[in-house]
């Protein structure tokens, strides 16, 4: 949750991720879910909680381990397009060095036509 900015942005993920419950059907198949709950603080947080308190811990760390899957899908999202701008960027940096060769060469081709005009003449 350390990525959330502040706790604004908390509270409006949490009633926009209450609103959807769909999100938690899908937890139920995800092994990872299961291995994050196994975390030695995760028990002990939940080995402290009773009751009512105990099901809302439960739901505050689904909710959790949303927001990390999210976010680890948009550092992955992050690098690939980051990679894909290092790409166009290095094809552009080629195509303009191209360009100047190719520039430069008509350039060249034109001022040894005019050269040749000169010597025709």
């Amino acid at each position: 949750m350390n990525c959330l900015e502040n706790d604004t942005k908390l509270f409006e993920k949490f009633k926009d991720f209450k609103l959807k419950p769909d999100h938690l059907k899908s937890l139920d198949s995800d092994s990872n879910f299961s291995q994050f709950l196994q975390r030695e603080e995760n028990m002990q947080l939940l080995r402290r909680m009773t009751g009512d308190l105990h099901q809302k811990c439960e739901g505050l760390l689904q909710f959790e381990y949303l927001l990390v899957k999210e976010r680890a899908k948009n550092l992955i999202v992050k690098e690939n397009y980051e990679k894909e701008i290092q790409n166009i960027q290095n094809e552009k940096e080629e195509l303009f060095k191209e360009r100047e060769r190719y520039t430069q060469l008509t350039e060249y081709e034109r001022s040894i036509q005019e050269q040749g005009l000169k010597i025709d003449d």
